[in-house]
């Protein structure tokens, strides 16, 4: 499996559709909640209104929608889990939802105004091509936006979360290679690959995410989250085995990093 990359490609795209249907309660109440908090910068990135028409891809359980109605934009959402789009429909029956891949999108080009994305493109085995098809449905002139997680040296959640499994937990268990979490923390890494889609004013900001404490940190929950976090420790660890991966005395305030650009208008 590993040898062939479009085998691995399609296994762990499968294996994290399952896991988040399997979770969505659980991401609801764990995540979501908490990073639904940059919400309204993601739709102020955008120009959010009322009549924008808004594809919010990989909506999850549909919190940036259903913010994205208030300000009463027509919005469609799109996530590949089943449960999460279920939930998304109960939460927002205003907007549309369907069930799709955000790497191959079924609608139109120029279709939308504007697309938001909220902690989904790291999740993504082909973020480029993720990327490609949001700047085709995206009208010219329209603008687009992502939020990721900033490294651990710069948020203590995910430094906590991953140094505990690292002292006191195993990566030896069965799971499949995943896309790199922090990829788009580095800004040069955001401006670089959203350029290569085609998109233009490039600009990305640092926003605090204060409020963790309205985690709930169920079995359920912590099963979910600390998956991925062996993953990623399989990844930093290799070449400097046994020793510490996050220092807490460089840590900062929690974070996520907002991304937005700009589909340029044709020139004919």
């Amino acid at each position: 499996m590993a040898d062939d990359p479009t085998i691995a490609h399609n296994a762990f795209k499968e294996f994290d559709r399952n896991r988040f249907s399997l979770v969505a309660e659980g991401y609801d109440q764990a995540i979501a909640v908490v990073t639904s908090q940059a919400n309204e910068a993601i739709l102020d990135a955008v120009g959010a209104k009322s009549g924008l028409r808004l594809l919010d891809v990989a909506c999850g359980t549909g919190w940036l929608s259903a913010a994205a109605v208030k300000r009463e934009a027509i919005v469609t959402g799109l996530d590949f889990a089943e449960n999460m789009v279920a939930i998304a429909r109960v939460r927002c029956p205003k907007a549309q939802f369907y069930n799709g891949d955000a790497e191959n999108l079924t609608f139109e080009s120029s279709q939308f105004e504007a697309v938001v994305c909220s902690l989904g493109i790291l999740h993504f085995q082909n973020p480029e091509r993720a990327l490609a098809e949001s700047f085709r449905v995206l009208k010219p002139g329209g603008r687009y936006a992502f939020t990721c997680w900033t490294p651990p040296t710069r948020n203590p959640f995910m430094a906590l979360i991953l140094g505990s499994v690292q002292t006191y937990g195993s990566t030896d268990v069965d799971l499949l290679p995943a896309p790199p979490l922090f990829r788009f923390g580095d800004p040069t890494e955001c401006a670089h690959v959203l350029n290569g889609a085609g998109f233009t004013e490039v600009s990305v900001t640092e926003l605090p995410i204060r409020d963790f404490q309205r985690i709930n940190y169920s079995k359920k929950n912590k099963r979910q989250v600390l998956s991925r976090m062996i993953i990623i420790l399989r990844g930093e660890k290799r070449g400097c085995p046994g020793q510490p991966l996050f220092s807490p005395s460089s840590m900062h305030e929690e974070s996520i990093h907002l991304s937005s650009a700009l589909k340029l208008n044709s020139v004919n």
